[in-house]
């Protein structure tokens, strides 16, 4: 059926992205950060938390050695990692991040 194409070609894309995403956080600590403009996130969120055996939860903490989900205005100021660049949905270009270790987080 035409109409469900585009929607298999979209959860596909998702399911890839979540797959890159899990490979790379393994089994570290992987948040969305604060008030990231991440969209309709339900795709990614769900292929992520399957993979993972966790809920994604939101943290507007920033914690060094942890992976987030992230737009670039919520690290503006904050050293980081950058690990990957997707798109998602209704959404600012997002990135996975790490924060590194041991660091001050203000430039």
């Amino acid at each position: 059926m035409d109409i469900l194409e585009p929607r298999a070609e979209k959860f596909a894309k998702a399911e890839g992205i979540a797959v890159s995403i899990v490979e790379i956080a393994e089994n570290k600590t992987l948040y969305i950060l604060g008030k990231s403009q991440v969209g309709n996130f339900d795709g990614l969120s769900f292929h992520i938390s399957t993979r993972r055996n966790e809920i994604l939860r939101i943290k507007d903490e920033v914690i060094p050695g942890a992976f987030y989900i992230t737009d670039s205005v919520q690290v503006k100021g904050i050293k980081y990692e950058h690990f990957l660049s997707f798109s998602n949905y209704f959404a600012d270009p997002l990135m996975l991040v790490k924060i590194p270790e041991n660091i001050s987080q203000t430039e």
